[in-house]
């Protein structure tokens, strides 16, 4: 939660204001807004699992609370500290550290984590003054997160110590994390030259274990020597022998016009120092810090991307997967004094480069041919009469694995956005059509770029999907949850299995037997390659001015192909290429050589060659410089024999052959020659 630099700072107009936002993200967030999906959310915690539940806590009255059984749908939550006669019932040590004479803190809670040790949950918060630095941190601890379990209590712990009544630290902002050495360290800190700080925690009574608190990471703003206006919201976590540290710069709490981004360093040890990617520190005195942008706003794209101001990195780590959560200011909803941007929860996987280096991805599935089946239904996504022309509307039938356009490509753009292709014709696209593009989804004539072309997926735990346009709140359903073939729509979440898909890959196969083929220069056909594939494929000739491919375009299924040259009379041979690539992008290259009628007869007998007796009946004595490499063609083109040369002399039987003429092509590093042998 952004705080100033200190009181002189505060304007009490603008201080009113904000108190308006606060009080608008306080309601926003408590109030079911019709769905559950996307959910309204601002500095929510890193997730954490209780039974068959995954958690979240909020900034709210009372700490706001979340759950939710697939990581989409998410239900308000009991409070850790209920009203009681219309007031928030907190713990009166609070006002030690948050009160000023002219105000005090309310019960509005700021920007909680959560962790399980010692067998409890122990839920840390942060209290403030809007405007000050009159903060400090607390924890609650409760057995369970079940609020049927007579076990369920929050017992707060009382004053642990960690506070701030001006100075260079601000004690907000509050996010814990276990070492693997089992060491529990807090980080905290907002908007000042201490910046994000850490502290080791007591892992059984909360507290820190000692006085000792370092200084990680800042982001000086100047030009005052003393303006330390961004950074804060930092989090923790380690991977591979380096703690990480992720934080935000820029502005919170402005809807469309937050500036919050965030930025990330590493260190071999959890105090630090923090460097980024080019090595820059993360705290620096008197001039901007590093840190490696992991998550920004494209402002040149506006509104097509929806994620303003993303903030409040958490983790949450189950199956060999890293879910981040985060909050975002969505334009879609309101925000008070703003266009618009209320506060939403956004899920993501944090993913690593080959560096050791990791990013935030809302890439949920990798690029490929997916069938997608309804959850509830059991029928696949297809289009109207499995005919993908431009205008057509999505359907669901029954599956059939022989119609290609119950297959779809889904391609990520890197924004988290995917296109949809269709795999029975690729140069098809899915978009979202209706007065304001939320209505349904049809079949374009071609790829635009425009956003309503663009589609985003959310995945649960047990691996299913929710499709939404990349813009829009509503989701590639079946209306009325139908079981017989029907028309999709988009619609809002119900939390509904027919809203709900079932990506399975398809494991396209492209094979091609023969990838080289020499040809002699005559004009010939050539059948000796087969290309099959599980899927549908096309082919492209580099040039088609002398080699012809049948079939001509393309086809589905195992064919044997004519491959039907010219006769080459240039002076050297040529080169060709033939490529052969499915729907979804698999890919293979014949390369086709055609040997030059100008070094076919009689040549220069660069190889001292001497090929006899010529005509034969089947015995043949070769001489020749060697090592080289002997190919027989006979007179339709066809490669019949390759062999190696170890000797200068050597004998070759070729009475099996039916009498004609063949070309004997021998090359070596001294060159290559082509001799006509008649076997009679």
């Amino acid at each position: 939660m952004q705080q100033l630099q200190n009181k002189r700072n505060f304007n009490s107009k603008w201080g009113l204001s904000l108190m308006i936002v606060i009080l608008f993200i306080s309601s926003f967030c408590m109030t079911t807004l019709a769905q559950d999906w996307p959910t309204g959310v601002h500095d929510p915690s890193s997730m954490i699992k209780c039974g068959d539940k995954y958690w979240i806590f909020a900034t709210g009255n009372g700490i706001y609370s979340k759950y939710s059984t697939d990581m989409i749908t998410w239900k308000d939550g009991p409070t850790p500290f209920p009203y009681v006669n219309d007031t928030v019932d907190f713990p009166a040590w609070i006002l030690k550290y948050a009160k000023t004479t002219t105000d005090q803190f309310n019960g509005y809670f700021w920007a909680p984590d959560i962790i399980y040790m010692n067998n409890k949950y122990y839920l840390y918060y942060s209290c403030s003054v809007w405007g000050t630095m009159s903060s400090c941190i607390g924890v609650v601890v409760n057995q369970t997160l079940d609020s049927t379990d007579s076990s369920y209590q929050w017992v707060d712990q009382g004053d642990i110590g960690i506070y701030s009544s001006g100075g260079d630290v601000n004690a907000i902002d509050p996010s814990v994390m276990k070492a693997p050495d089992g060491k529990v360290w807090l980080t905290y800190g907002s908007f000042n030259k201490g910046g994000i700080m850490i502290t080791e925690i007591d892992s059984v009574s909360g507290k820190p274990k000692t006085s000792n608190r370092y200084s990680i990471a800042n982001s000086w703003t100047g030009p005052e020597s003393w303006r330390y206006g961004e950074g804060e919201g930092g989090c923790t976590f380690y991977r591979d022998g380096y703690y990480y540290l992720v934080y935000n710069k820029g502005g919170c709490c402005a809807g469309v016009n937050s500036s919050y981004y965030m930025v990330v360093g590493r260190a071999s040890s959890p105090t630090g120092s923090y460097v980024d990617k080019n090595n820059k520190l993360l705290r620096m005195i008197g001039t901007p810090s590093g840190g490696t942008v992991i998550f920004k706003h494209d402002d040149s794209r506006g509104y097509d991307d929806r994620f303003y101001g993303p903030g409040h990195f958490g983790l949450f780590r189950e199956n060999e997967k890293e879910y981040v959560t985060f909050h975002y200011y969505d334009p879609n909803w309101p925000y008070p004094g703003q266009p618009a941007g209320g506060p939403r929860l956004g899920l993501a996987l944090l993913k690593w480069d080959e560096d050791g280096w990791p990013s935030i991805s809302m890439d949920f599935l990798d690029k490929g041919v997916y069938t997608v089946k309804n959850v509830n239904s059991s029928k696949m996504m297809d289009v109207l009469n499995h005919s993908a022309t431009s205008g057509s509307i999505l359907y669901q039938y029954a599956a059939n694995s022989s119609y290609a356009t119950q297959k779809w490509v889904f391609t990520p753009l890197g924004t988290g956005e995917y296109t949809i292709s269709s795999y029975a014709d690729d140069t098809k696209y899915l978009e979202a059509t209706g007065a304001n593009n939320d209505d349904e989804i049809k079949v374009a004539s071609s790829f635009t770029g425009a956003v309503n072309q663009k589609f985003r997926l959310i995945q649960s735990v047990n691996g299913d999907i929710v499709i939404y346009p990349s813009v829009k709140d509503k989701i590639l359903e079946v209306p009325n949850a139908s079981t017989n073939d029907s028309p999709l729509q988009l619609w809002f979440n119900t939390n509904n299995n027919c809203q709900r898909w079932a990506a399975a890959v398809f494991n396209e196969t492209l094979v091609v037997n023969d990838t080289s083929v020499e040809l002699s220069y005559l004009a010939t056909t050539y059948r000796g390659v087969n290309v099959s594939s599980n899927g549908v494929w096309k082919l492209t000739v580099e040039d088609d001015s002398w080699l012809t491919v049948t079939p001509t375009t393309g086809g589905s299924g195992k064919y044997g192909l004519a491959m039907s040259v010219t006769q080459n009379d240039l002076t050297t041979s040529r080169t060709n290429k033939v490529t052969f690539r499915t729907n979804g992008g698999l890919e293979e290259v014949v390369t086709v050589v055609q040997t030059s009628s100008f070094t076919s007869v009689n040549d220069v007998d660069i190889l001292l060659l001497n090929i006899s007796p010529n005509p034969t009946k089947g015995i043949v004595k070769i001489e020749c410089v060697s090592p080289a490499l002997l190919t027989v063609y006979n007179n339709l083109g066809t490669k019949i024999i390759v062999e190696n040369l170890v000797n200068d002399n050597t004998t070759l039987d070729i009475s099996n052959l039916l009498n004609g003429i063949y070309l004997f092509k021998i090359s070596s590093k001294n060159g290559t020659v082509i001799r006509k042998i008649v076997k009679q």
